[in-house]
């Protein structure tokens, strides 16, 4: 079984000023897709390309099966890659780009034929075997770059931005087939992303990065549900958490736009911990702030009256928007049964046992686990 070990994993390249990836470490067991996921920039790629042995690593030791690989080459390292470019021959038939890896490795041309015959079929490229790359769409061209990386059972699947250029019904298509495949082969896959609906929908695991360091590593369920900082709660969540900068007088939360009162146990939590007459930073998911009576009864010191800038009719729900101080927004997800009407006072509630707490100095979560 295969086990990947990155240990105070760091990148600085030469005459640069600050380090592009900083203090990263993370085990990784057979079967686990993992995704890095964050903003551009934030040392996502960069890590992919180390453990792919296409970047040095400037310190720090990357332990694939108990051996430190950090000197092997990219072939030596037995991994595939997919990048976000298809990177293509251009030259060579779909069957012919599909099974080249296999051919470079001198696999029999029967068992050859079989495995790009299988992997062709899951990915509905079999209609297009004898096409060249120039004859395909930019989703088929994207299925054939797939098809190479997964026609092969290397010890890893490293995947850059693969569905960064399709379109969004195919990025869904396409996200399901990857998850398939992963579970059939059963490889560690690790897969870079800036779309955190890929990271939520495919990851047993995601690491946040931001400024070149890990924010946090967890399930998509503990990302969401229980944030360490400030960064990871409104990057995770889609729209992303409400945050807003007030005061805490001992029981109730007071900003420019509302005041609420807090439940009895996080109150004394906060005290507890030397909040009481400071500034903490509240936040609150969408869909925890409501308009309907029977949220207004649960949950009567958490009323407030907002005016709605806009309004979205989604299908669904309704997602009414307030500011709560000069550039900041609230997004509330309602009923489509609502009243709210856009440039009209609005009464709405906050589900009081659904809030976080940070420090707005650290901006770390208050209460993290």
């Amino acid at each position: 079984m295969s086990q990947l070990i990155l240990k105070g994993i760091n990148k600085k390249y030469e005459n640069a000023e600050h380090y592009s990836v900083q203090d990263f470490n993370i085990e990784i067991e057979q079967g686990e897709l993992i995704v890095l996921v964050g903003p551009s920039g934030c040392g996502k790629s960069t890590t992919l390309r180390m453990i792919a042995g296409l970047e040095d690593i400037t310190e720090g030791e990357f332990i694939l099966d108990g051996e430190v690989v950090n000197d092997k080459s990219s072939k030596e390292r037995d991994i595939a890659m997919v990048f976000q470019s298809y990177a293509l021959y251009p030259h060579m038939s779909v069957e012919e780009n599909v099974g080249y890896g296999l051919k470079l490795r001198k696999t029999d041309k029967q068992e050859m034929g079989k495995l790009v015959s299988k992997v062709s079929e899951d990915l509905g490229l079999t209609p297009y075997l004898e096409r060249k790359p120039k004859d395909l769409s930019g989703g088929q061209r994207q299925r054939v770059a797939l098809g190479r990386a997964m026609v092969r059972t290397p010890k890893l699947y490293l995947m850059d931005e693969p569905l960064s250029n399709l379109d969004a019904k195919l990025r869904t298509v396409m996200r399901t087939e990857i998850s398939r495949m992963h579970r059939e082969k059963g490889v560690i896959t690790i897969y870079v992303t800036h779309d955190q609906t890929e990271a939520m929908t495919m990851a047993d695991r995601i690491v946040v990065m931001s400024m070149g360091e890990v924010q946090q590593i967890g399930t998509p369920r503990e990302l969401y549900n229980n944030p360490k900082n400030i960064f990871v709660a409104t990057f995770i969540g889609q729209p992303q958490m409400n945050i807003v900068r007030g005061e805490f007088d001992g029981q109730n939360f007071n900003c420019d736009a509302f005041s609420i009162a807090l439940p009895e146990g996080d109150a004394k939590q906060l005290s507890d911990l030397g909040y009481q007459g400071k500034q903490i930073v509240l936040g609150v998911r969408q869909q925890n702030i409501r308009d309907e009576q029977l949220y207004k009864d649960a949950f009567p010191g958490s009323k407030f009256t907002a005016t709605p800038v806009n309004i979205e009719y989604l299908g669904d729900h309704v997602s009414a928007f307030f500011e709560v101080e000069k550039g900041n927004l609230f997004c509330a997800k309602l009923s489509t049964s609502t009243d709210a009407v856009v440039d009209t006072p609005h009464e709405f509630v906050v589900e009081g046992t659904k809030l976080y707490y940070f420090d707005p100095e650290t901006e770390n979560a208050i209460f993290y686990k």
